[in-house]
């Protein structure tokens, strides 16, 4: 009887221990988007909006997905760009400033966030496709 107890006593605290396991690792699966939203309120919302919107035709917004499904906007982030795009059929020429400092995993959580948020495509980006994309940068 007495090993009993001790038994079941051990199999609730596994359960527990389980749980808790499940718990973090559930959490910590979609902590990427967190990071990114600090990384977008950081970097990117003065000039694109809380909800990616743009500035009429002055900034463009951040809703097409041809510019996020295309990995080179890394480059954009990291280096800027000056001249004449086209996003959504309108045409914007306003200069964007670079980030020379921000880190890869901060790259990729924030396209991942813009990615998730704006266009409803959760498609993560990872640190390793960041620095492959760098390292095309013209």
């Amino acid at each position: 009887m007495k090993n009993s107890k001790y038994y079941i006593a051990i199999i609730i605290f596994l359960l527990l221990i389980i749980g808790l396991v499940f718990i973090v690792n559930r959490s910590n699966k979609d902590y990427y988007l967190v990071r990114g939203k600090k990384s977008y309120e950081k970097h990117c919302v003065n000039c694109h909006g809380q909800n990616g919107d743009g500035l009429q035709l002055l900034i463009p917004p951040l809703t097409d997905p041809a510019w996020f499904e295309n990995d080179s906007v890394v480059c954009i982030i990291k280096n800027g760009m000056e001249g004449s795009i086209l996003v959504n059929g309108k045409n914007f020429n306003t200069r964007m400033t670079g980030n020379p400092k921000i880190e890869y995993d901060e790259i990729a959580d924030l396209v991942s966030y813009i990615r998730h948020t704006f266009l409803k495509k959760p498609q993560r980006m990872t640190p390793k496709q960041v620095n492959e994309q760098i390292l095309k940068c013209r």
